[in-house]
């Protein structure tokens, strides 16, 4: 039985069926199970400076400003907060980071604990000099390290130093990569 013609530029659908289907089917499916592993995906952990835990001895220095650390008015001195590092992956491959920050005396110490938490080491540090501390945003390499959640806690500790009101440090915000 044959049907009238398709008119120009138009085809006719024939559905497809057998062999040709199932293997479309299985490569769907096993395209979207894949989609759903983040290890196939860019893992990305971020934070801003509101968030971060305040080291006792800076307690009366300190204020957050919406997302960001600071010191109060007319305040002097050090400020450090420490930033904890989670990662559902034991390696995420991170080689780097950015932070946002804003005036003279920010710096930052990316650090590493042991799984029994007796042995802490500073694994890099981070403190913009000349033209580069007044940036808002900084990339940063930390080099080849790989990361092991699955023996180690990881965190940032981020100090603010302001020796007179001159200086106005601020942290804003920190995310991998």
């Amino acid at each position: 039985m044959t049907g009238p013609e398709p008119a120009a530029g138009f085809a006719i659908f024939t559905p497809m069926k057998g062999p040709i289907m199932k293997k479309h089917v299985v490569v769907a499916a096993a395209l979207f199970v894949l989609a759903a592993f983040p290890a196939f995906s860019q893992q990305l952990w971020n934070t801003t400076g509101s968030t971060g835990i305040i080291d006792e001895a800076s307690l009366n220095l300190f204020e957050f400003s919406g997302q960001t650390l600071q010191f109060k008015p007319g305040a002097v001195g050090t400020i450090v907060a420490r930033y904890p590092i989670v990662s559902h992956t034991q390696n995420p491959g991170w080689g780097s980071f950015w932070i946002g920050y804003g005036g003279q005396g920010v710096s930052v110490a990316l650090k590493e604990v042991n799984q029994c938490g007796n042995v802490e080491t500073t694994l890099t540090t981070y403190s913009p000099v000349g033209q580069d501390a007044n940036i808002c945003i900084s990339h940063m390499f930390f080099g080849l390290f790989t990361w092991n959640f699955a023996q180690n806690s990881y965190y940032l500790e981020v100090t603010l130093t302001r020796p007179t009101t001159a200086t106005n440090p601020r942290f804003h915000r920190l995310q991998f990569p």
